[in-house]
C-alpha cells in the first residue's frame, strides 16, 4: 500500500524488496488517492523508480470533480505485459489481432511469478477501489487458466483486505502492523 500524497516510502521499500527476494507475488495499491494535491503520474515514476519499472496500470483515474475509477483496457496498459513475451510481442509488431484472453494469461504468469506488479488505486477509508482491488487479488492468484473458486490463499487474502479496509484490529494488533510482518490468524482459529 503507497500513500497517493506521500509517494514510496522507506518503509515500503524495505517490504517490497523482502517480497521480491522471497518471490512473492505482489498487487500495489496507490491509498488515499481522495486527497487534495495528489499527483499520480509522480507516484507511478516513483514506483517505478524506486520498486519495480515491471508495472501495469489497472486503473485510469479521474479525480475532479469527483473521484472516477475505470479499468484501463487501452493497449498501452498492456505494454508491459507484450513486451516481456515474444510470441505476443511478435504478433503486436506483426499487426496481428492479440485476444484479451492471452493478455490476461499472460499477465497472471508473469504476476504470479512476481515478475509484474499491478497497480490498483483507491482510498480504503472510504472503500474506494477496495472491490477491484479483491477481484484482482483472487483472480490473479489462482491457477491460470481456472476461472473456478479461488483456492484458500486467495480467499484468505480476500479476507484480509476486508480488514485491512476496515481499519480493523485483528489479533491485538492493528492491521497495519500485521500487514508488516505479524502473523494473522486464518479465519476460525484462535488468535
Amino acid at each position: 500500500m503507497i500513500s497517493a500524497k506521500d509517494g514510496v516510502q522507506a518503509q515500503t521499500r524495505i517490504l517490497f524488496y523482502a517480497l521480491r527476494k522471497m518471490n512473492i507475488p505482489t498487487v500495489i495499491f496507490i491509498n488515499k488517492i481522495d486527497q487534495a494535491g495528489v499527483d499520480l503520474q509522480g507516484v507511478y515514476q516513483s514506483v517505478r523508480d524506486k520498486l519495480s519499472a515491471d508495472i501495469i496500470i489497472k486503473q485510469t483515474v479521474s479525480l475532479s470533480p469527483e473521484i472516477v475509477l475505470e479499468e484501463n483496457t487501452g493497449i498501452e496498459a498492456w505494454d508491459a505485459v507484450i513486451e516481456n513475451n515474444d510470441g505476443l510481442l511478435e504478433k503486436y509488431i506483426a499487426g496481428e489481432p492479440i485476444s484479451q484472453e492471452e493478455l490476461a494469461q499472460e499477465e497472471q504468469r508473469r504476476v504470479q511469478a512476481a515478475s509484474l506488479f499491478p497497480v490498483y488505486h483507491g482510498s480504503a477509508k472510504k472503500g474506494l477501489g477496495i472491490q477491484p482491488l479483491m477481484d484482482a487479488v483472487t483472480g490473479l492468484f489462482q491457477p491460470i487458466g481456472n476461472r473456478g473458486a479461488p483456492p484458500y490463499a486467495a480467499a484468505f487474502l480476500r479476507w484480509s483486505i476486508q480488514i485491512v479496509a476496515s481499519g480493523s484490529s485483528i489479533c491485538g494488533y492493528t492491521a497495519e502492523r500485521c500487514a508488516c510482518g505479524i502473523r494473522w490468524p486464518w479465519p476460525g482459529e484462535k488468535s
